[in-house]
């Protein structure tokens, strides 16, 4: 997650994150959530299908052309 910096944290931070995508991405990064936890320091990551919810620090990209939202919030 290389937008740390762009929300204000430093490595040593902990966080919790939603990751907002459809079904089909859920199913691609599912079973990378116990790596994606270890490597950004979070306390809590969770997949929800696209909502309006936001933890705090929001960022958008794509993956295979598909939207995807991250939010992040310091805990």
């Amino acid at each position: 997650f290389a937008y740390f910096k762009d929300a204000g944290l430093e490595k040593k931070d902990r966080v919790e994150v939603a990751v907002l995508c459809t079904a089909d991405v859920q199913n691609m990064v599912e079973s990378w959530i116990p790596e994606m936890k270890q490597r950004v320091g979070a306390t809590k990551l969770e997949i929800h299908q696209p909502s309006s919810l936001n933890l705090g620090f929001t960022q958008e990209f794509k993956i295979k052309d598909t939207e995807v939202t991250v939010t992040l919030k310091k805990v």
